[in-house]
């Protein structure tokens, strides 16, 4: 589900008033999602497991 929501993810930016042209977004998370620290806390999770292990 989370993939599916990121998969074709583009942006673009603004410089003034002129737009750029849209590129994809291939890492990181929308900023203002709600999933965000949702993902954030698991990967953190995950790397302290790994960090504190043995």
């Amino acid at each position: 589900l989370l993939q599916a929501l990121y998969d074709g993810s583009t942006s673009s930016v603004r410089i003034r008033n002129d737009m750029s042209e849209e590129f994809p977004i291939r890492t990181g998370v929308r900023q203002g999602d709600v999933a965000s620290p949702l993902l954030f806390n698991i990967v953190i999770d995950a790397i302290m497991r790994k960090a504190f292990d043995g």
